[in-house]
């Protein structure tokens, strides 16, 4: 009965409805609890690939300073149009070998860039478990003098429309190489055999471990030792790229010695673009083949001359190609040897018998222009010199050849100057001879005309960038 003497009446179903409303409300919690850990998963996933695509476009930008630092422009080059057409040949063939690309290619696109991979939706590989890697677009500054270019990277991570990219970019400024390959005694582009005799450095003057030698070839053997003595020691621009069964180098012939601290990995030397155009109008003596007092002298292409005596060249010999060109008797220099850069060592070749001498560039006022040029003995870039007979040759200045050899028991010494050969050949360089001594290299004796060096990309402080 209720107070008034009425009855209770039952509400049946309350206690459901609010346990359904709690249900409700638990499950809406549920639900929302589980939105909230997959948003914030899929937050988390694309925060990880938007990290490793940055990591795989900063491992592009890397990469990039690695190669344009080595690339090697030639001089000439002088607009920007011309500059990437160089500069993907350069990469091209640097990154073939280098089995980054594997079978894909550096390409320039229509637009005038260079692309890398050049295919379509290709990109070097940085870490294959989570598809991550990079490509590379490389375009002009904005000027159209070639002075430097804009390296645009792209990181990725993932596949399809997940996939996470990252976009970041570097200026790099063009600029030129500095003639490190005279700080060597010896620099080739091709092979260099050792068979015999000496390199080392001049008595009471330099020690033999000036006589630093140097190969850019890629072939292997690029340096062979098989007798004879390198004071220095042996640069190659690879492992197992020397092949060494006897002789000596940088003063012991322990094989395991040389290997471990007289054999070394360097980066690749650029070598120097050669112009003699500028020695051509000094030589305006037409040549006569029984003069022995050679001043100013032309000697035109298929003469052939054979210098049986004594001879004195004054001023410039500038000789055109194809010539063979042989000093038996005695040759004093009083001035310097440039042969035409054209043909090969082949066709063009200087041979010396007998003893040669050096003086410097006589007075006079058709010389006047000529003793200001320093730093060359003989400029010839696809030219073969060949050093024989058993008397002595004593340069001073630096000797730019197409390949070089000596043999027979002559010595030969080299002041104030190195010995570079620019044949990319097995024999570019072979000494069967006796000695070959070095005063000074020719690093602190550059030429100071006929030749120029390539450039090469550095980056330009403050102007990496991210973008989204």
């Amino acid at each position: 009965m209720g107070p008034s003497g009425g009855t209770f009446r039952r509400r049946h179903g309350i206690t459901s409805a609010i346990a359904m409303m709690f249900m409700v409300l638990i499950g809406l919690m549920a639900l929302g609890f589980y939105s909230q850990i997959t948003t914030a998963g899929r937050l988390s996933n694309n925060d990880q690939k938007g990290a490793r695509a940055l990591a795989a476009a900063e491992s592009g930008i890397q990469f990039m300073r690695f190669h344009l630092a080595r690339v090697d422009i030639p001089p000439n080059v002088s607009t920007t149009s011309q500059l990437l057409v160089e500069l993907r040949e350069d990469l091209n063939a640097a990154m073939e070998r280098s089995g980054n690309l594997g079978h894909r290619t550096v390409g320039l696109t229509v637009d005038n860039a260079v692309a890398i991979p050049a295919e379509t939706n290709a990109m070097i590989a940085v870490d294959t478990p989570t598809q991550s890697g990079f490509s590379v677009r490389i375009t002009g500054n904005g000027s159209i003098d070639g002075s430097g270019v804009i390296c645009h990277i792209t990181g990725y991570s993932g596949a399809g429309s997940v996939r996470g990219t990252k976009h970041v970019q570097l200026h790099f400024r063009r600029d030129t190489y500095q003639g490190l390959v005279l700080n060597n005694a010896v620099a080739t582009r091709g092979r260099l055999t050792m068979v015999r005799g000496a390199l080392g450095g001049v008595e009471g003057l330099s020690p033999n471990s000036i006589a630093n030698v140097a190969s850019t070839y890629g072939v292997n053997p690029a340096v062979v030792v098989s007798g004879g003595a390198i004071g220095g020691n042996v640069g190659v621009i690879g492992h197992d790229l020397t092949a060494i069964s006897g002789g000596s180098v940088g003063g012991t012939s322990d094989f395991v010695a040389i290997q471990k601290d007289h054999v070394k990995i360097v980066t690749p030397p650029a070598f120097p673009y050669v112009d003699t155009a500028v020695f051509e109008p000094f030589a305006t003596t037409k040549f006569n083949p029984n003069a022995t007092n050679l001043k100013n002298v032309r000697i035109p292409a298929g003469t052939n001359p054979r210098f049986s005596g004594d001879v004195v060249i004054q001023g410039v010999m500038y000789i055109e190609s194809p010539n063979v060109v042989e000093f038996s008797g005695g040759a004093r220099m009083e001035g310097f040897i440039v042969f035409e850069p054209k043909g090969n060592s082949t066709v063009n070749r200087i041979t010396a018998r007998g003893s040669v001498t050096y003086g410097d560039v006589p007075p006079g006022s058709q010389f006047d222009a000529l003793r200001a040029i320093s730093g060359i003995s003989i400029l010839a870039p696809t030219a073969s010199l060949s050093i024989g007979g058993n008397v002595s040759a004593h340069v001073r200045g630096n000797l730019i050849l197409g390949s070089f050899d000596n043999s027979g028991s002559a010595d030969m010494r080299i002041d104030k100057g190195s010995l570079i050969t620019m044949d990319q050949t097995a024999t570019s360089v072979v000494f069967g001879g006796k000695s070959v001594s070095f005063s000074e290299t020719g690093a602190g004796n550059q030429p100071s005309a006929g030749i120029r060096y390539g450039s090469h990309f550095l980056p330009k402080d403050g102007s990496y960038a991210e973008h989204n």
